[in-house]
């Protein structure tokens, strides 16, 4: 447990590499499917940090088939949206939406409101990618009252850079400005270099200040 943990931390703050290592030996030590269900999830997640979409989802697909047979129905949902983000990742639109969304249904059945914020930012991120800009909007925006309402600050500066990159896309420029420094505040805090190191990079692109 302690290593799976440790591994899924390095993938979400996006030391994917070092995430891997040490889920890896965790799925070596896996005593029963209950935790190899929880390992792979997290094997997956870390694959799709490194860019790797096709592994991320071959193996998040394991995830997915084991956690319905053993695990609850928190980890079951949560499971998907991370199969949904690696299905957005590899350009299979389509995927993406139908398990973000039945993600969603189920999560929100069980007001398991982690899930439902993750839920709305892979679809509306689905919705950017397809160019329903006003659907993303709301999606997003829905993601990020979620996870604000639950003090999750990772995934609300994560939803932020998403809704500076939505907000380049419709010309609002200092819409944009804003989320970023928002993003950026909030990963500087939490001390997650990479993901302020991509905030930087989005504001140079676009040519915007985050002071």
């Amino acid at each position: 447990n302690a290593a799976t943990i440790a591994g899924l931390s390095h993938a979400t703050r996006g030391d994917w590499m070092a995430g891997l290592e040490v889920l890896q030996r965790a799925r070596e030590f896996s005593p029963d499917p209950f935790e190899t269900a929880f390992i792979l999830a997290c094997l997956g997640k870390a694959h799709a940090e490194g860019g790797d979409a096709a592994q991320a989802i071959s193996v998040l697909q394991q995830a997915v088939e084991l956690g319905d047979q053993v695990r609850s129905w928190q980890y079951r949902q949560w499971f998907r949206t991370m199969l949904g983000e690696a299905y957005l990742l590899s350009g299979q639109m389509a995927k993406a939406r139908e398990v973000a969304a039945e993600a969603l249904e189920g999560c929100t059945s069980v007001s398991f409101s982690l899930g439902i914020g993750w839920s709305h930012q892979v679809i509306g991120r689905v919705a950017q990618a397809e160019g329903a800009l006003a659907e993303a909007e709301r999606h997003l925006t829905d993601a990020l009252q979620t996870f604000a309402s639950i003090r999750a600050r990772f995934e609300t500066g994560r939803t932020h850079f998403f809704l500076a990159a939505l907000a380049a896309a419709r010309a609002d420029r200092e819409g944009s400005a804003a989320n970023l420094r928002d993003a950026h505040a909030l990963f500087t805090a939490l001390r997650c270099p990479r993901h302020a190191e991509r905030t930087e990079a989005l504001a140079r692109e676009l040519g915007l200040s985050l002071s």
